[in-house]
């Protein structure tokens, strides 16, 4: 009954949309598309960053050369004197021969597989029958052959790659039929588009001649794509013309083999598309302009609308507006330290957008290559790589770790060749291209297949166009790049430390991020850790481990952090040449959750509320609105100061992080009466980290689960009561044998977590055992249809408690290295960590706080306080 309700009440509110006598180009409130062309702007001016350029001789400003004038082909990434450089790439660098294998396959295997779906729809483009092409699209015909697009790529990409192809072969026959098959191609689109823009002034949706709104001319035309016509995001107007860019690049491409007939065909679709619209971030102050949508949006619109700049039609204002955004992107989205407000795996994401923007951006003189902020990326990707011991096969060897969806992911070929290109003599942009997903040849000297994991992120034409091969420099995992062994960056609350760099470094990565201001792609992992030693990942991090319990925390009953999860505190940080020592406090990101649904929905006086845009979190609202009928919004403002500080002073027009939330509203999730943490790593001859948790929720005996997320091939030697010994099951020195027997040789990569303390309970019996555990990483927020990733592995350390007081002591080492022997004073407020000759004696003095004030000396010689 209340879903039923729910759905009438949104087809009511669609009702008065759709039959509105003047249907809104945008969101009341907002300054309309050509207002935001024009120039004006509604908010006061966002936060000011440091823009400062690069002092580096090395910088090739142009590499990429310049844009020709008006009129000539191809023009937005390439010129006509740019393809030689292209060919010779494809002969003498591995990544350009890579990527013109990757488009060869490709096309194989589809639009020049005789008998394929792809195959008969460019004849029949070519031969300008559109009927016929329609067909096709709309999947009316069977075909007797089967065709395989590799990851991401459909028939607009591989025919804008045969575009392509057809210049860098100078195959005239071929450009031709390409150009003529563009050409019916964009009398499609344009009939897209029209249909949109009809729909959207009658307010209702024009069907074609079979009556199927649905797939109008071979794609969707519904409720949303015919709304907020102003924006080609909110309209959904890129699904039109089969996701910009491709248009525009065919287009550019094969304007050489184009007749003036079939050049004003593309011309006015691509003008059609762009002229007066905006994008993603338009509607919102500069500094809101910082997540991975708004590279896709602003880097699509930009790179289209280059297509016909400087040709009659060609709306110039959104090129210039287009390019603002992409530039706030770099602003905002990323610190003075480099660093991104998404994890690097994600990020790239965005970036498969920027990155072509970015590169069109130089060549016309406006260079964000140079920006210290973006040329310091660089820096954090190197940070955050992993040393890989035994080679690419072993799951030890994870090459970059970052915080956030995408976690585990690196920067893509795409980016790091362009930094490479920008930076041909730089150390550390070649280190980095020579850690992320380059191809390496089999022993034959065959490429390898084409699949998901070589092409995350990337596009095999824009490889192409850059080709950059690294160096065979050996940086021995990073020792030879002189990079100092902490990186930490104040605007995100973001620490990694190392003992060394190389391949047996002691490296540990803690963060406590307050710069989430809406739901995001964070996780609730303030006060996390991960753990690297003895040359492979220990403590690990995953794509989307969004939760408290899939992360290295301590969880309570079960329950960790609030997601989306609200600001934690850095407390401080001491970081000399003997100790880096760190503490958090996350008490804030325990009590409260911010729910996405609510974040800007639960208003029912919200104009969003109207629109199919927003229909998915409005009808979550409602369900959430019918289940708890005295809920009062506005009480649950987030007041936050990060919050106020981000948010004061730019409410008007109601923009939104993507678009979507607005200002967070906090719910009550999982309140403590504290949660501090302190992280120390230790260098010295024999290096090791110590996890020190001061967390209490109430003054009742609590389950306290201390867990530390392991990568697939860790497993347990041994377990002495308060004495947890891992190793790698994949090393060649260990046999497995049947049940719990193995074999451990010597130099296996292992690590001793000691349980220094932890309070035990009077009743023994009731103790909870320390256990490794193999579970599935699944979302509860949909319980039981959460997502679901892949298995997982974590160690968990128990104590049931009223305050488990956990010091943990982690030491990676190989197998035969000398293990620490432990000595607490009578107090137990003392302890001495002894390795060998290394003497180091641990302080912990309980504050008026709540927290453990920690110091460390050696040889009497105190290294650290915190």
């Amino acid at each position: 009954m209340q879903k039923t309700l729910l759905k009438a009440s949104l087809a009511f509110l669609s009702s008065i949309t759709l039959s509105a006598e003047k249907p809104m180009a945008q969101l009341p409130g907002e300054l309309s598309a050509d207002q935001i062309l024009n120039g004006e702007y509604m908010w006061p001016d966002s936060p000011k960053v440091d823009l400062s350029k690069v002092d580096d001789k090395n910088f090739d400003p142009y590499a990429f050369g310049k844009v020709p004038a008006p009129g000539i082909h191809p023009r937005i990434l390439i010129s006509p004197e740019d393809l030689p450089r292209i060919r010779a790439g494809i002969k003498n660098t591995l990544a350009g021969a890579y990527a013109y294998h990757q488009i060869t396959v490709n096309q194989k295997e589809s639009i020049r597989n005789k008998g394929s779906e792809s195959y008969e729809l460019l004849k029949a483009l070519a031969a300008g029958d559109e009927d016929l092409a329609m067909k096709i699209m709309k999947k009316e015909r069977k075909f007797p052959r089967k065709q395989k697009y590799s990851h991401r790529y459909g028939f607009a990409y591989v025919l804008m790659t045969e575009a392509l192809d057809s210049l860098i072969r100078e195959d005239e026959k071929m450009g031709k039929e390409v150009a003529a098959a563009i050409s019916t191609l964009s009398k499609i689109y344009h009939k897209r588009l029209i249909a949109m823009d009809e729909s959207f002034k009658s307010g209702k949706i024009t069907t074609d001649k079979h009556n199927t709104p649905d797939r109008f001319h071979g794609f969707r035309l519904n409720e949303q794509s015919i709304q907020l016509n102003g924006d080609v995001w909110r309209s959904n107007r890129r699904s039109a013309i089969d996701g910009e860019p491709w248009f525009a690049f065919m287009y550019d491409y094969a304007y050489k083999w184009m007749s003036e007939e079939q050049r004003a065909n593309c011309r006015k679709t691509l003008n059609k598309y762009h002229f007066g619209k905006t994008t993603m971030g338009s509607h919102m102050p500069h500094h809101f302009r910082n997540w991975n949508w708004i590279a896709i949006g602003s880097g699509g619109l930009y790179l289209t609308a280059l297509a016909t700049e400087g040709e009659p039609g060609n709306d110039q204002r959104v090129i210039d507006h287009a390019r603002e955004i992409l530039s706030d992107f770099v602003k905002y989205g990323w610190s003075d330290m480099g660093s991104s407000d998404e994890a690097i795996g994600y990020s790239q994401f965005g970036l498969r957008w920027a990155i072509p923007g970015f590169i069109a951006m130089a060549r016309r003189g406006d260079n964000i290559w140079n920006l210290n902020r973006w040329k310091n990326s660089v820096n954090w990707y190197a940070q955050s790589s992993q040393p890989n011991a035994f080679g690419k096969g072993n799951d030890s060897g994870q090459r970059f770790i970052s915080h956030g969806d995408g976690g585990q992911g690196g920067p893509s070929t795409m980016t790091m060749q362009a930094f490479k290109r920008f930076y041909p003599n730089d150390s550390v942009v070649d280190y980095v291209l020579q850690r992320t997903n380059q191809v390496e040849l089999d022993e034959n000297g065959n490429f390898p297949p084409p699949n998901k994991k070589t092409f995350y992120n990337t596009y095999p034409h824009m490889d192409l166009i850059i080709a950059a091969d690294s160096s065979k420099k050996q940086y021995n995992d990073g020792k030879n790049l002189g990079l100092k062994n902490t990186f930490f960056d104040p605007d995100r609350n973001s620490l990694i430390t190392r003992d060394k760099w190389g391949l047996d470094q002691l490296q540990l990565q803690f963060e406590a991020r307050d710069d989430g201001h809406a739901p995001n792609h964070q996780h609730a992992d303030k006060g996390a850790f991960t753990l690297t030693g003895a040359g492979r990942v220990w403590a690990d991090e995953r794509f989307r481990s969004v939760e408290g319990r899939h992360h290295s925390l301590v969880i309570i009953d079960g329950k960790g952090q609030g997601y989306f999860t609200p600001p934690s505190t850095w407390l401080g940080m001491q970081d000399n040449e003997d100790v880096t020592i760190a503490a958090v406090d996350t008490a804030y990101s325990h009590a409260w959750r911010w729910p996405g649904e609510l974040c800007g929905y639960v208003d029912l006086n919200d104009p969003r509320r109207k629109f199919a845009r927003y229909a998915n979190f409005t009808e979550k609202a409602d369900a959430f609105l019918a289940k708890n009928l005295d809920f009062k919004w506005q009480d649950h403002v987030d007041r936050h100061p990060k919050l106020e500080k981000f948010y004061k002073g730019f409410e008007k027009g109601d923009p939104r992080i993507w678009d979507e939330y607005s200002r967070p509203l906090r719910i009550e999730h999982n309140p403590v009466e504290k949660a501090f943490r302190s992280a120390m790593l230790v260098r010295g001859e024999h290096p090791y980290v110590l996890i020190t948790d001061d967390i209490k929720k109430d003054d009742q005996e609590r389950l306290y689960e201390w867990l530390m997320m392991l990568t697939p091939n860790t497993e347990i030697a041994s377990i002495n009561t308060h004495e947890i010994m891992l190793f790698d099951e994949s090393h060649p020195n260990v046999e497995m044998k049947p049940g719990l027997n193995r074999k451990i040789g010597a130099k296996v990569p292992m690590c001793l977590v000691s349980v220094l303390d932890r309070t035990i309970p009077e009743d023994i019996y009731t103790n909870p055992q320390i256990r490794l555990e193999t579970f599935e990483l699944k979302d509860a927020r949909s319980w039981p249809q959460g997502r679901g990733f892949q298995l997982q592995k974590r160690l968990v350390i128990p104590s049931r408690a009223v305050e488990p007081n956990f010091k943990v002591l982690l030491y990676p080492h190989y197998k035969g290295a000398k293990l620490p022997k432990y000595e607490w004073n009578e107090s137990r407020n003392q302890v001495t960590v002894t390795i060998g000759k290394q003497v180091d004696v641990i302080t912990f003095t309980m504050q008026n706080n709540g927290r453990n004030k920690i110091s460390i000396s050696r040889n009497n010689k105190k290294l650290a306080e915190l």
